[in-house]
């Protein structure tokens, strides 16, 4: 076991818009009725999310339909239409993705792990590696540096807002 010194923690400067919704996540803490609890975290979610759309001005997009557009029908499974239109317009084709009602696969769980423990079990005949020496590797795990954590968000490049409308960029105001 590798033991790795204690880090100090980030300090980190609080957004004042989510300062009311503390005490109602603080109570979370000690709920011990899962159902209203959910219920009651679902409805603060939204309010949280609603005061975040107003602080920054953010109104659901009209949708409009122009007159005479033809709008061709998303095949999920296509691969070279969804890869086309990955290339083209990455954003409406995950959005197409993520929204399509995809059917499951027919393959049953059945053959599906009988396939697979087949392909990884143990081979039917005995046979012995030749001996050598591992080479000497570096660790595998690095301490993170607090600095390269708090650093992660903000190179994120999510500018497409989810349906919230909110992006990492809103966060982080």
């Amino acid at each position: 076991v590798i033991e790795t010194p204690e880090l100090p923690k980030i300090d980190v400067e609080r957004t004042k818009i989510i300062d009311s919704f503390l005490e109602p996540l603080n109570t979370f803490l000690d709920v011990v009725d899962f159902e209203e609890a959910s219920t009651r975290f679902q409805n603060l979610i939204e309010s949280l999310t609603l005061v975040m759309q107003e602080h920054f001005n953010l109104s659901s997009p009209s949708v409009t339909v122009k007159k005479g557009s033809i709008v061709k029908s998303f095949d999920p499974y296509n691969a070279q239409k969804v890869q086309r239109l990955y290339r083209w317009k990455r954003r409406r084709c995950i959005r197409n993705l993520i929204n399509s009602q995809l059917k499951r696969c027919p393959a049953s769980k059945a053959s599906f792990f009988s396939h697979f423990k087949n392909y990884w079990s143990p081979p039917c005949q005995d046979f012995t590696l030749i001996g050598t020496t591992p080479p000497d590797l570096p660790p595998i795990l690095h301490v993170l540096s607090p600095e390269a954590v708090s650093s992660c968000p903000q190179g994120c490049e999510n500018s497409a807002p989810g349906p919230d409308l909110l992006t990492y960029r809103h966060w982080r105001e």
